[in-house]
């Protein structure tokens, strides 16, 4: 097992044959974290360490071909992906969860969210590669292999603009080290990347899927960079529309804004919880016969994990406050503006 502040990682095996990387932290409801493509759960450290503030226990998993989770056999897509993370979470005990996925760990949430609507509560799409304007994306890039040059250059732009070396360079040397970690495990292991590559791209339209999670009723919430080179806000907008969710949209922020300002993301999730987020999860305790308004840390802890769960018993690194108190760097909009949203301040 390793240790990071205030995190806890290491590798299970839900299923024969199957090997996970779960990165987790805290007490409280499931909030699940999915990294986004070419990444894993311990990049995020730094926001998830943040939100283990907010009363939830972060479990973050690492997609197949990721971080310390082997690419599956055979021909996989996002949808195999998401049935992982199922396992996953069946193997830890949690029987409700909140899940947020970034990038393509967004597209994964959703799919988990369709395949299995009673273990996700509520859903955030953190700029994922969703709606038309990104499967018209995919399409030409499986039309015109070359398209996904100028892609790339898009994304090489966006990881160097992720490292803020004119504007914090503390944060730059923090986010490089981990950085540094995660290229080291992919040079050693090239075919998962590969692997990665092709089941992202072989994987079916992504407008279906959005369209069964509406018709699930499933409590969505769509956060987005609004100079998002990578998933442009095109995307956001159109899945926020067909899923009639709230979308955030991060003002100035690029695609990788969960990792330039680990601040931000804690900070909409504390509001979040506050509103659509926290009634979604407050109606999964009262239909288990939770009687307040405001359930107690450990009457949700007894609606959202078996109570022979193994994570209850995982030893966690604890603390009672961040060390730092450092505003977010980015501000947001909320469109539509009438919903129910509680603009707070930043998290100690």
């Amino acid at each position: 097992m390793h240790r990071m502040d205030r995190l806890s990682h290491d590798v299970f095996q839900p299923r024969d044959g199957l090997r996970v990387g779960v990165t987790w932290g805290g007490r409280g409801i499931p909030l699940v974290l999915l990294h986004g493509f070419g990444a894993e759960t311990r990049l995020y450290a730094q926001s998830a360490s943040r939100l283990t503030d907010l009363g939830v226990r972060v479990i973050g998993i690492d997609l197949p071909g990721h971080g310390e989770s082997p690419p599956l056999p055979g021909r996989t897509g996002v949808r195999e992906w998401a049935s992982v993370v199922a396992d996953t979470l069946d193997h830890l005990g949690v029987r409700h969860a909140v899940v947020a996925g970034h990038s393509t760990g967004g597209r994964v949430a959703a799919e988990l969210a369709v395949l299995r609507p009673g273990l996700v509560s509520s859903v955030v799409l953190i700029d994922a590669i969703v709606g038309a304007s990104w499967d018209r994306r995919r399409d030409s890039f499986l039309r015109f292999p070359p398209a996904l040059l100028p892609y790339s250059a898009a994304f090489v732009l966006d990881c160097a603009d992720t490292a803020p070396l004119h504007r914090d360079r503390d944060q730059a040397r923090k986010l490089r080290r981990l950085a540094t970690s995660m290229v080291g495990r992919k040079i050693r292991r090239p075919r998962w990347t590969v692997s990665a590559v092709v089941s992202v791209l072989r994987s079916p339209p992504s407008v279906p899927t959005l369209d069964r999670l509406r018709s699930n009723g499933t409590h969505v919430t769509v956060l987005h960079g609004e100079r998002d080179l990578i998933v442009p806000l095109a995307c956001g907008r159109d899945a926020a529309r067909r899923l009639d969710a709230e979308l955030v949209v991060v003002r100035g922020a690029r695609h990788s804004w969960p990792l330039d300002c680990p601040q931000t993301l804690p900070v909409l999730v504390d509001g979040l919880l506050a509103g659509g987020m926290g009634d979604a999860v407050t109606r999964i305790a009262h239909a288990a016969g939770v009687r307040r308004d405001c359930p107690t840390l450990d009457e949700m802890e007894s609606v959202c994990y078996r109570t022979d769960a193994p994570i209850l018993g995982f030893p966690t690194v604890r603390r009672l406050t961040h060390p730092e108190s450092v505003p977010p760097r980015y501000d947001w909009t909320v469109e539509p503006p009438n919903i129910r949203y509680r603009r707070v301040s930043a998290l100690g």
